[in-house]
Formats: C-alpha cells, sequence, structure tokens
C-alpha cells in the first residue's frame, strides 16, 4: 500500500517522468523564422504610392555550432537520471520508514499485552493478600501496597493503549491513510542468530542511490561545464528570401549569413563559474561516500552492542527473573518471603520484559538502518 499510494513517492515519480519529456524535448533544432520586409512607399513624388514599393519575405535558420544540442540533450538525460535517483532514495527512505512504523505497532501491541498481564496478577496478588487481611494473616498495610501496584500497573496499561492508538496512525499516514483501516498487525520480531558482515554492508553500500546521485551530478556539473564552453562558439544563422520590385514587376532571391562576433562577451565568467561547481561536486561525492562509511561502522557497533543486549536479556535475564518471581512468591505462600519481596520481583520481571521490548525494538531498526546505509532493496 506505501508503495503505491505514498505522497512523496508519487510526486517524486511526477517529477521524474517531467525530466523525461524535458530529455526528449532537450537538444531540438531551433524553429525557422519568417520575416516580410515592405521598403519605399509612403514618401513622396512616386515612392507615395504601394506600386514602387519593394517586399521581401525572407526565412531565417539558426545553425548552432559547437555540438550544443547534443551537450543539452546530455545534460537534460544527466537530469533525468537525477530524478531517478531521488526517487529510489526516497523510496528507499520509506520502505525504512513504514518498516519501523510496522515493528512500531507489533512492539508497541506486545505492551498492551504485558501491561495487561501486569494488571491481571496485580489483580491475583491484591486479592489473595486481601483476603490475608481479612483472616488476620497479614498487616492492612499490605492491601494497601497491593492496591498501589494495581493503580500504576493500570496506568501503564492505559499509557500502552494510547501509544498503540499512536503507532496505528503512524504507519497509516505512510500510505496517506488518516484512519487505521486494519484491526492488529501480524508478525513476529525477534532477535537473530546471526550477524550480518561489516565487510559486506560496506561492499554493498556503492548501490546507495546517494552515491549514485552524487556522482551522476559530478557528470551533470561536467556537462554544464562543456555547454558553456560550447557557447564560445558563435551560432551563425542563414538567411533566404524573395524579393519582389513592384515598379518593375521584377523578383529576384536574397540570401544572407549573421555571424555574432564575440568581442565583449566571451562568457568567461559562466565557464569559471561551472569550473568552480565541477570541483564542488567532486568533493561533495567524497563527502557523501565518507559520511556513508562512518555511518555505517557507527550503526554496526550500536547495532552489535544492541544484539549483545536482547541476547543477554533473552537467554539470562529474564529467565533468572522469572525464576526469581516465582520462588518469591511460593515463599510468600508459605510464609518465608514477605511482601515486598513478592513486590520487588514481580517489578523486575515486568522491566526487564519491558525493556527486552524496549532493546528489541531498537535491534530491528537498527537492522533496518544498515539495509539503508548499505543501499539493500527490499
Amino acid at each position: 500500500m506505501t508503495m503505491g499510494r505514498n505522497p512523496k513517492l508519487k510526486a517524486l515519480s511526477y517529477e521524474a517522468n517531467a525530466r523525461q519529456s524535458e530529455t526528449a524535448q532537450a537538444g531540438r533544432l531551433p524553429n525557422p523564422e519568417v520575416e516580410l520586409e515592405l521598403s519605399e512607399f509612403a514618401g513622396g513624388g512616386i515612392r507615395k504610392e504601394l506600386d514602387s514599393a519593394e517586399s521581401t519575405l525572407i526565412f531565417n535558420q539558426k545553425l548552432l555550432l559547437g555540438k550544443k544540442r547534443q551537450k543539452e540533450k546530455r545534460t537534460a538525460s544527466l537530469k533525468s537520471a537525477i530524478a531517478q535517483t531521488n526517487m529510489e532514495s526516497e523510496r528507499l527512505g520509506v520502505v525504512a520508514g513504514v518498516t519501523k512504523a510496522f515493528n512500531m505497532v507489533l512492539i508497541a501491541q506486545e505492551r498492551v499485552s504485558l501491561h495487561g498481564q501486569l494488571v491481571d496478577l496485580s489483580k491475583k496478588t491484591h486479592q489473595t493478600v486481601s483476603a490475608h487481611v481479612k483472616a488476620g494473616k497479614v498487616s492492612p498495610l499490605e492491601e494497601v501496597k497491593t492496591k498501589v501496584a494495581l493503580s500504576l500497573a493500570q496506568v501503564s496499561l492505559e499509557r500502552s493503549k494510547r501509544e498503540l492508538a499512536a503507532a496505528r496512525h503512524h504507519l497509516c499516514s505512510f500510505w496517506g491513510g488518516e484512519i487505521p483501516n486494519f484491526a492488529t498487525a501480524e508478525g513476529e520480531l525477534d532477535i537473530h542468530s546471526g550477524l550480518p558482515s561489516l565487510e559486506a554492508l560496506l561492499k554493498t553500500a556503492g548501490e546507495n542511490p546517494d552515491i549514485a546521485r552524487t556522482e551522476i551530478m559530478m557528470e551533470l556539473e561536467k556537462s554544464i561545464f562543456d555547454n558553456e564552453m560550447a557557447q564560445r562558439v558563435p551560432d551563425i544563422s542563414i538567411k533566404a528570401g524573395l524579393q519582389r520590385f513592384n515598379e518593375t514587376q521584377d523578383n529576384a532571391f536574397t540570401i544572407g549569413v549573421s555571424l555574432p562576433l564575440k568581442i565583449f562577451d566571451r562568457n568567461k565568467g559562466n565557464i569559471q563559474a561551472a569550473g568552480h561547481r565541477v570541483n564542488k561536486a567532486d568533493q561533495n561525492s567524497l563527502a557523501t561516500r565518507v559520511r556513508l562509511v562512518s555511518d555505517i561502522h557507527q550503526t554496526y557497533q550500536l547495532f552489535t552492542g544492541i544484539h549483545l543486549s536482547a541476547s543477554a536479556l533473552k537467554l539470562e535475564i529474564i529467565p533468572s527473573a522469572k525464576l526469581a518471581f516465582e520462588a518469591s512468591s511460593i515463599g510468600y505462600q508459605e510464609g518465608k518471603f514477605g511482601l515486598l519481596d513478592v513486590l520487588d520481583a514481580q517489578r523486575t520481571l515486568f522491566e526487564t520484559r519491558a525493556e527486552y521490548l524496549n532493546v528489541l525494538l531498537a535491534y530491528h531498526n537498527s537492522l533496518v538502518d544498515l539495509e539503508r546505509l548499505s543501499g539493500i532493496k527490499n
């Protein structure tokens, strides 16, 4: 839906089509001109009437020299190629954006589920403690503590529901929707056992459309420089026509050639400016490559660190927290642990599970960033 309906992609596709039309238009011959000249009339004596007037019909065709037409067409073609890379770059950006938005919905759904479980567990704990209070086994203060824990869990649940609603709206905005037209997002996020190779990511970085755009931009500036150099070559205009002498009823052909004299304006300033822009484009291309490689290195280090954290939470920390909570719950029933021990173990368990969801989202988003930076097409 995003690829077919995203407003930004549609706008860029129109621009790409416009550039293609300009390429088709570029390099065409200038239109010929026709000129009608009437002279030697409305004067004095025999020149008073039109009978002695002279009329001349002239056709004028400008001829472009210095291969200006070919160079103009090449410039238009390069502008069209830049429009295509802009569209491809935006497409990758949109894919990354909608993927992150989808991941956010999945995580938000899991948070709602997690906080819902916490509310259910807090209710059970509160009911158990309330029964113990009525039986005189524990202090009424413990019932108050479980009530506070339940209220906090309910607040967290409501907040997570609102975050889910916001995430759903953000996701559907990628295909131009204003109201989510889906009930739930179906998918599963997990950490992968293997990591992508940094060398492989750097190798494919050359396919990033941002790199291609800077390279095409450099070629475009060179083409513009060639166009400015070509302007030093003057274009000639060829004239041919028919002259009519009304006084003698005679006809004669006329022909002429005009050539501008490059005396005052040799286009020196525009040539120098175009040369500077060629150097600028070269440095921009280098800067883009350096920035891209740096971003890949930084994102990869972040990604590997998040991978380690996610693995530790999933395989070690959460299982340990779960065992601690189960043990404290059983111990509380047997009178070995106090209520604070149970609530602390419960809070630790759900905080670690919530942190795992945060790390999981960061893990998959950094993976999306790596794919975007390396130019991987989905």
